[in-house]
């Protein structure tokens, strides 16, 4: 009955709508229903003549030959699903019921088991279990074509159809590249080699490919987006608008051209003219979930919240098991103040993906938002989990536990906090407030005043300048300012109990200032004589070979640039100053004539002169000196990709000081005259640098070093200024007065 009432209604719609495709598709899915094959056979056929770019006409017209048993009818209809580019639209293989789709199976699988066997018949079922869905099946058929008749290219291009189904795109690609090679005028095996090369990442090769696509069918509009999406991902932005542009003239109605051309126009941040072209995409696609998606994301980034409520959740009734759309509604809401609406909304996101640390974070940040501190604490910690240097996270767990009076647990992680960022106010404030609470008024009162921007003339300015001075080791300032801060009276009798304590802490303040000069005196002094050692020791070590002469001083300059241009501590960049002066102090341990040889040395004498790091950290483990050199000189020829010497290290293992002198001394052997080649060139040094960036140097290393090689040439002398042995001259590290250096690495004074 429910069928009858619905033939008749659409059998009136088609009086009035005679020419309308849908209508004829939708009267033909009725029938398919109740298994009048004929007459849905009859209307889907119309739908698909009025419409030949309906492909879910042309697969349901399939289906219904096959429950006819016109198998070879079937798969001639499947080869019509083609969109207006002439390429297999599989997406529009719907309209039927998950019923008749494991009927056709069936049908299908009789075939395959009762028909005799040919190349025809493969090619048909692999086509068939293509269509409806059975990738693993198609490929099996497809196989024992290509195994009969390897030069059979459609049933090549179907195989590499059913590889990209199976997420396999490297062989997808292949397959299509040779498909195309059959068919060089084919734009549709060009176009699918280049989608299938873009998903593999090979971008360059996908770029390529579909140039050719868009050469072989200059109106091939998909291959125009593709192709404009890796510029546009590649950062052309202009040549990518100019291909979607030309697409939108052969086909104005192509929803992905104008999400294409929006996503183009934000990265140029032409946000109005985005969310015009996103609004045009949705209008001709209403499904179009990740058009709805950005265009959400765009309204919230401009302020329009309730528009981007909409689409947002519109995204959500296309796609109800997607995570990010609820993330991104609650954001909204929350700055909108609809707290437990968002709170709602977040709960959601996580549990759809438990590992998104953002909504872990932001559901925290609800939950405070309504006083539920406990609930916080538990999504703060699930969002620490997932990412334990989220910094924002840390200090938000400490704030909820502070609120729940769990003052040792906040105390240790807003401690956790400052040991990444000393100066982070934040954390200092609730750290006092936490120690007051547990009545430890000297460490609430230091906290509270590295939290606090009081005026630095005032008594407690200095006070805390003066306690900051003595902590960095500046005593000679810190007794000045903790006999200032000493000094001053207070102004009213209600003032005393605050003078009187910060008083009392100046003058113990005064007192470790006065025993921490003394000490910092005596450090000084021993450090000097430490410096004049190992300048003495190195100069011995350079003069034992022309050719290496003033080589050790040049690798600590230029070690010490570079560490500061990382941005190292000054005792890091001390370390690497006298690592770059001692790191091969090992070699006295060689022979000159070995070191000295012209020509290739042996297999043992490269042995032998692999041990000189091993051998120089050994012999000075004994010595205390102030600086971690030991690691520097064992593992200068330590390598990135773990091939060098004498530990084989790799990556991060090797420590950064080893790294910054490792370069150091690599540049300055490329830039010198050796007794077997010519010096390079400073920049074709650093060429060969960047030849071996990720192999043998870390990266950022050599980045840091690009970055500075300009400036470290205006250290360098005139060749008038070189010396006798022809070599360059660097002037010593710890006096670099005069010279033009970025501030990132000029020495302080």
């Amino acid at each position: 009955m429910r069928n009858d009432l619905a033939i008749r209604r659409l059998e009136r719609a088609l009086v009035e709508r005679p020419e309308d495709a849908l209508l004829h598709f939708e009267l033909g899915r009725v029938y398919l229903d109740q298994g009048d094959h004929p007459d849905a056979l009859r209307f889907f056929e119309k739908a698909a003549s009025l419409d030949p770019h309906l492909t879910r006409a042309h697969y349901c017209c399939g289906l219904a030959y096959t429950f006819m048993g016109s198998l070879d009818l079937a798969v001639r209809e499947w080869q019509k699903m083609v969109d207006p580019d002439g390429d297999l639209d599989l997406e529009g293989a719907t309209g039927a019921r998950p019923g008749q789709v494991g009927a056709a199976l069936k049908a299908w699988e009789h075939h395959r088991l009762t028909a005799r066997d040919s190349i025809f018949k493969s090619y048909h079922i692999g086509l068939a279990f293509l269509v409806l869905g059975r990738p693993q099946e198609a490929l099996a058929h497809f196989d024992q074509v290509m195994a009969i008749n390897s030069s059979f290219e459609k049933a090549r291009y179907y195989r590499g159809l059913v590889l990209l189904k199976l997420g396999r795109p490297l062989e997808a690609a292949d397959e299509f590249m040779r498909s195309a090679e059959g068919r060089a005028r084919d734009p549709q095996a060009w176009f699918q080699a280049g989608s299938a090369l873009l998903e593999a990442g090979r971008a360059a090769q996908a770029m390529s490919a579909l140039q050719r696509a868009i050469q072989e069918g200059p109106g091939h509009v998909k291959a125009c987006c593709r192709l404009a999406q890796a510029l546009a991902d590649s950062f052309q932005v202009e040549p990518a608008l100019r291909l979607l542009e030309q697409a939108l003239e052969v086909r104005p109605g192509f929803a992905e051209a104008h999400f294409l051309r929006a996503r183009c126009l934000e990265k140029q941040y032409a946000m109005e003219a985005a969310a015009d072209s996103y609004r045009r995409a949705v209008e001709l696609r209403p499904d179009f979930r990740e058009a709805h998606f950005h265009l959400g994301l765009l309204y919230k980034t401009l302020g329009r919240h309730e528009q981007a409520l909409e689409h947002l959740r519109t995204c959500v009734a296309l796609d109800a098991g997607e995570a990010e759309p609820y993330y991104y509604i609650g954001s909204v809401l929350a700055a909108l103040g609809r707290h437990e609406e968002a709170t709602a909304e977040f709960r959601r996101a996580v549990s759809l993906s438990p590992r998104h640390a953002y909504a872990h974070y932001a559901l925290g940040q609800s939950c405070m938002q309504l006083g539920l501190f406990a609930q916080a604490v538990e999504a703060f910690e699930c969002a620490l989990e997932l990412n334990p240097r989220d910094v924002q996270a840390r200090s938000a767990l400490g704030i909820a536990l502070f609120n729940l009076d769990r003052l040792s647990q906040a105390i240790r992680e807003f401690g956790l906090i400052l040991q990444e960022n000393p100066r982070d106010a934040e954390a200092h404030y609730f750290m006092g407030a936490a120690w007051f609470k547990l009545g430890n008024l000297e460490e609430a009162i230091a906290e509270y005043q590295l939290a606090s921007n009081v005026d630095p003339a005032s008594p407690l300015g200095r006070f805390s300048k003066g306690a900051a001075c003595s902590r960095a080791g500046d005593y000679a300032r810190a007794l000045e300012e903790f006999q200032s801060a000493a000094q001053v009276r207070p102004g009213s009798e209600s003032d005393l109990g605050v003078y009187a304590t910060m008083q009392l802490l100046a003058s113990i303040g005064i007192e470790h200032a006065r025993q921490g000069a003394r000490l910092q005196q005596y450090a000084e002094n021993l450090e000097e004589v430490y410096l004049q050692f190992v300048q003495a020791l190195s100069s011995f070590l350079d003069a034992r070979d022309r050719y290496t002469r003033y080589h050790s001083r040049r690798v600590a300059t230029i070690g010490t640039c570079l560490a500061r241009a990382l941005g190292l501590s000054e005792e890091q960049v001390k370390a690497v100053r006298v690592g770059g002066h001692l790191h091969d102090i090992g070699k006295i341990g060689i022979p000159d004539e070995i070191l000295r040889k012209v020509g290739e040395l042996t297999q043992a004498e490269r042995d032998l002169i692999q041990t000189h790091p091993q051998i120089g950290a050994d012999r000075l483990a004994g010595v205390p000196f102030p600086w971690e050199i030991l690691p520097i000189i064992r593992h200068h020829h330590e390598r990135w990709d773990g091939s060098g010497y004498p530990d084989g290290l790799r990556g991060e293992a090797i420590p950064l000081g080893a790294q910054i002198v490792g370069l150091a001394d690599f540049y300055d052997a490329l830039t010198t005259h050796r007794p077997y080649r010519r010096a390079l060139t400073p920049h074709q040094a650093l060429v060969e640098l960047n030849r071996t960036r990720g192999i043998l140097f870390n990266p950022e290393v050599v980045s840091a070093f690009e970055g500075i090689l300009d400036d470290l040439l205006l250290m360098l002398p005139a060749p008038a200024d070189l010396d006798e042995g022809g070599e360059y001259l660097l002037p010593e590290s710890g006096s670099m007065e005069g010279l033009i250096l970025p501030p990132s690495w000029r020495p302080s004074s």
